[in-house]
C-alpha cells in the first residue's frame, strides 16, 4: 500500500518539475521568480497619475482586483503542484520529527 503512494507522489513530482521533496534547483528558481513578479507588479506604480476611469472606478483599481485575481489563480497552482518546493527536507539523517522533542531540550517541547 504504501508503495503505492509513493509510486504515485514520484510520478506527481515528476510531472510538475518537481526532483524528491526539496523539489529542483529550476523549480525552486522558478516559483520564486513567479512570486516576486506577482509582488512586484501587485501595487500599479506605472498607472500612478492615470486619471483614466472605466465603469466608474479608476483604472488603476481594475488592474489591482485583476492582479489579485491573477495572484490567487498562481497561488492556488503553487499550492495543488508545488507546495514545498525548496522547504520540506523529509526524513532522512539529521532530520528530527516534529513529533519529537530535539535532543537539546532535555526532552521538552518548546
Amino acid at each position: 500500500m504504501d508503495q503505492g503512494r509513493d509510486r504515485s507522489r514520484d510520478r506527481d513530482e515528476r510531472r510538475n518539475g518537481v526532483r524528491g521533496r526539496n523539489g529542483s534547483q529550476t523549480g525552486v528558481l522558478r516559483w520564486t521568480g513567479a512570486a516576486v513578479v506577482l509582488v512586484a507588479l501587485a501595487i500599479p506604480w506605472f498607472l500612478w497619475g492615470n486619471d483614466t476611469v472605466v465603469a466608474g472606478l479608476p483604472i488603476w483599481l481594475w488592474w489591482h482586483v485583476g492582479w489579485m485575481g491573477l495572484a490567487a489563480g498562481g497561488f492556488w497552482v503553487f499550492a495543488t503542484r508545488a507546495w514545498g518546493v525548496g522547504i520540506e527536507t523529509g526524513k532522512g539523517e539529521g532530520t528530527i520529527d516534529a513529533g519529537e522533542p530535539a535532543a537539546d531540550t532535555g526532552g521538552e517541547r518548546r
